[in-house]
C-alpha cells in the first residue's frame, strides 16, 4: 500500500497545530493539546488526517478540530463584546452553552436551559422579563445556533463543536462547577424536558465526565435522576462503563460505590442496573461459535 501523498499546505497546518502542543514534560512520549495530554495514537491521527486533506479549508478545519474548537469557542463566547453589555454577553454565553448542553434538541429546550441558568445567576425570569427580552430567535441568532424545524444545533459542519464548548466550559471556570453541574442534572431531572432532551444532556455529561475523569458528575447523574429519568443515569453509566478509552476509570467507579461501607439502596440499585447492563451487551457482542 502506498504511503498518501502530503497536500499542498499541510506543512503549514502542522506548524499551526504546533502553536497548540509540545511535549509535556509530565507525561514523556505524549504531547500536549489545549493544556492537556495527548497520546501518541492521537497525534498519528492527525498526522495521517492532514495528509489526505483535500484542501487548504479542511486542513484548517482539522487543526481546528484538533485544537478543540478553542479560537471558535472563545469567538462564539465574546461575539459583540464591544457593543453589548455584561447582561447582553451573559444572555448570549448562557444560550451558547445550553446550546451545546442540548445540541439537537427542541428549541424550547434550549431556551428554557438558558433561562433556568439565568435564574440561577439571580437574574429574574418571570414573564415581565422574558416579554420584554429578546425574541428567541434573536437570542439563538446571538449564539450562532441554528435550526432544523424545532430542533436546535451549533455549526454541524464543525465537529466535536458542542463538546468542545462543554469542555472549554468547566475549563476556563473551575470555581463555578458545583453551579454547572447542578444546572445540567437539573434540567435532565425536570420532566417537563422530553425525555429525549433529558437524554441528549445525559449522553454529553458522561463523556465529558469521561473526558475529565470527573465523579463529581457521576456521582450527580447517579444520585440526581430519580423516578422515570433513573433510566437514563443507568444507560449513561453503562455507556460510560462500555467506552473504550475511559470505561475502565467509569468501571473502577462503580466499584468504588458498591465497595463503600453503607452504600444507599439506591446506589446499588443502580450500579446493579448499569452493571447488568454492560454484562448483557457484552453478551450480545460476543461473536457465536
Amino acid at each position: 500500500m502506498s504511503r498518501p501523498r502530503a497536500c499542498g499546505g499541510c506543512s503549514d497546518a502542522r506548524d499551526s497545530a504546533s502553536n497548540d502542543q509540545d511535549v509535556d514534560p509530565a507525561h514523556p512520549g505524549m504531547l500536549r493539546r489545549s493544556g492537556r495530554p495527548t497520546r501518541p495514537r492521537a497525534a498519528w491521527r492527525l498526522a495521517d488526517r492532514l495528509l489526505r486533506a483535500s484542501g487548504p479549508e479542511q486542513i484548517q478545519a482539522i487543526v481546528n478540530e484538533f485544537g478543540d474548537w478553542h479560537t471558535e469557542v472563545e469567538k462564539l463566547l465574546n461575539r459583540n463584546r464591544a457593543t453589548g453589555g455584561d447582561a447582553q454577553l451573559l444572555s448570549t454565553r448562557v444560550t451558547v452553552w445550553s446550546g451545546a448542553l442540548l445540541h439537537g434538541g427542541q428549541r424550547r429546550s434550549v431556551i428554557k436551559a438558558a433561562d433556568d441558568l439565568l435564574t440561577r445567576l439571580g437574574l429574574e425570569r418571570n414573564p415581565v422579563n422574558v416579554l420584554t427580552d429578546a425574541t428567541t430567535s434573536s437570542r439563538l441568532d446571538a449564539a450562532k445556533i441554528t435550526r432544523d424545524g424545532d430542533r436546535a444545533f451549533h455549526d454541524t459542519q464543525k465537529e466535536g463543536l458542542p463538546a468542545a464548548i462543554l469542555r472549554h466550559l468547566w475549563d476556563e471556570f473551575p470555581t463555578q462547577h458545583e453551579l454547572l453541574r447542578r444546572w445540567a442534572i437539573g434540567i435532565a431531572a425536570d420532566r417537563t424536558v422530553p425525555e429525549e432532551d433529558a437524554r441528549l444532556i445525559t449522553t454529553a455529561l458522561w463523556k465529558l465526565a469521561a473526558h475529565r475523569h470527573d465523579r463529581a458528575i457521576l456521582d450527580g447523574l447517579a444520585s440526581d435522576l430519580k423516578g422515570p429519568r433513573r433510566v437514563l443515569a443507568v444507560e449513561a453509566l453503562t455507556n460510560a462503563a462500555g467506552d473504550a478509552e475511559f470505561g475502565r476509570y467509569v468501571r473502577d467507579r462503580l466499584r468504588q460505590w458498591m465497595d463503600a461501607k453503607n452504600p444507599s439502596p439506591r446506589t446499588t440499585r443502580l450500579t446493579s442496573s448499569s452493571r447488568s447492563a454492560q454484562a448483557a451487551g457484552e453478551s450480545n457482542n460476543r461473536p457465536s461459535h
